[in-house]
């Protein structure tokens, strides 16, 4: 498991290291933001509703 979670941390920072990947996110970071976002909400609105 160590072994798998290095790797997958290694090739997330090798990959936004390339400045091309780093620019892309940077121009979409806003709309992955409002996403994430309205993701987490969505699942906090579906715990309280079914408490």
């Amino acid at each position: 498991m160590a072994t798998l979670s290095f790797s997958w941390y290694c090739s997330v920072a090798l990959l936004f290291a390339s400045r091309r990947v780093a620019g892309a996110y940077e121009r979409s970071r806003k709309w992955l933001d409002r996403f994430a976002g309205s993701c987490y909400l969505l699942f906090g609105a579906h715990l309280v509703a079914n408490r």
